[in-house]
């Protein structure tokens, strides 16, 4: 049900989204597909010296979890519409807009938020928009902060980024983060981040060396967009990057519970607990 809606809502939300960027000169985020030669993959990327924001819009679905632990839990899953702008000193403004109504996941879930009050965390589509700024924004949301600069002056050469990327993700670890770490945090960095089209190129090919990582053959987001995915297993989640066939630009980055668990009570695996779809993103190159 929660699936069906979200691709109804691609049909309300997506044209007016990219109208809506169209006019501000958004282009879709491309990038290729190969190594870089031992010319140039030893140094950092410049980057452009007129900085110019980053912008990005992506729908999240989500799945929230209620009093897990108590007696009467429940999982809601909601969706909501974020545009962020991210100036050259990691400023970022972002507007965010409740798409539709909070879906509970089952009958069973329904009724134990009636047993605890029916408190009020439910999201609506009335609901204000949330806008404001965020002086330090991560384009990664893990870790520590990796922000406009640290996105440009990432290094193009596919080992040494895979070890930079790593020490954002997993900063006080002695250990190398987990591949399901590791590839929700290239996708979100190809979906968001204003990298240069070395940095690219590289980020391309470590999804590719991500311990596990296999292809999962062609999917579909929930915004109706097909595509090839790559996907690694860990931790009780399987992260999925969907991609554009065309450009290589990243879709969504999936997530799907791998096995039944106590944080997601009532939820069967296979389940999508979290979907990040990249509708549009303007970065300079």
């Amino acid at each position: 049900m929660a699936q069906m809606t979200a691709r109804w809502l691609a049909r309300m939300i997506v044209p007016a989204v990219l109208m809506a960027l169209a006019g501000c000169g958004a282009t879709p985020v491309q990038g290729g597909l190969h190594r870089q030669s031992s010319a140039d993959s030893t140094h950092h990327d410049s980057a452009n010296p007129i900085a110019q924001p980053a912008v990005f819009q992506e729908v999240n679905y989500t799945a929230a979890i209620y009093n897990v632990g108590e007696r009467w839990p429940f999982v809601v899953f909601d969706e909501q519409t974020g545009t962020v702008e991210v100036g050259p000193m990691s400023l970022a403004h972002e507007r965010i807009i409740v798409a539709e109504p909070s879906l509970f996941a089952s009958k069973q879930a329904r009724a134990n938020w009636r047993a605890n009050g029916s408190p009020g965390v439910l999201l609506s589509p009335s609901d204000p928009p949330r806008e404001g700024d965020v002086p330090h924004f991560s384009f990664l949301g893990q870790g520590v902060p990796l922000g406009y600069e640290e996105a440009r002056n990432l290094s193009s050469d596919p080992q040494t980024l895979e070890q930079e990327v790593a020490r954002h993700v997993s900063p006080r670890s002695p250990r190398r983060p987990s591949a399901r770490r590791m590839l929700e945090a290239y996708g979100l960095l190809l979906g968001r981040a204003p990298l240069t089209p070395g940095v690219r190129n590289a980020m391309y090919v470590d999804t590719r060396h991500v311990a596990g990582a296999r292809g999962c053959g062609e999917d579909t987001d929930l915004l109706g967009r097909r595509g090839p995915g790559v996907c690694v297993k860990g931790e009780g989640m399987t992260v999925e990057l969907l991609l554009d066939r065309r450009t290589r630009a990243v879709l969504a980055v999936e997530q799907r519970l791998a096995a039944r668990s106590p944080l997601y009570p009532g939820l069967r695996p296979g389940t999508l607990v979290e979907s990040r779809m990249i509708v549009r993103a303007r970065s300079p190159h």
